[in-house]
């Protein structure tokens, strides 16, 4: 007891070392918070510049698909029927008369006249598969089948 007696007399006499421990306890608890806090606030800043990084990403997508489209326009008239012959005569080409064109006949091909069309190759429609009556029976007409006419129940219907 006596042991006892000099511990607790001890820290009596040194109050300091009470509020030291408590002192310690409560930094290293806001030690724990404030590297809690830094966490959410990094966890908060990655968040946040990867979805201004899919903001700017979706901007150019859109931007792309503008110039995609323009060059397709671009292409569409560069392409038309009134700009290649404007180019074609820019490039001294002429249109060609009837004496200067020549046929050359290839063996085995098809006349213009003979081509083929969509009503000669039309797609022959399918016959219709007939299903066994075990498969197009009703299940009313199997209960009648099965049960109401079987012997067992001696029931006939007209």
């Amino acid at each position: 007891m006596q042991r006892s007696q000099k511990v607790s007399y001890a820290y009596s006499q040194t109050p300091w070392r009470a509020q030291i421990r408590s002192l310690g306890l409560f930094l290293c608890l806001a030690v724990i918070l404030l590297l809690m806090a830094v966490a959410q606030i990094d966890l908060t800043a990655r968040i946040k510049t990867t979805g201004r990084q899919i903001q700017a990403y979706r901007l150019q997508i859109e931007a792309l698909k503008e110039d995609i489209s323009d060059l397709q326009t671009e292409l569409a008239f560069l392409t038309s029927v009134a700009e290649m012959k404007k180019r074609a005569l820019d490039l001294g080409f002429r249109p060609a008369s009837a004496e200067e064109i020549t046929y050359i006949v290839v063996p085995d091909y098809y006349q213009p006249s003979q081509a083929p069309t969509a009503q000669t190759h039309a797609i022959a429609p399918r016959p219709v598969a007939r299903l066994s009556p075990e498969f197009t029976q009703s299940l009313l007409e199997w209960f009648v089948d099965e049960v109401l006419t079987s012997s067992v129940i001696g029931i006939s219907l007209p």
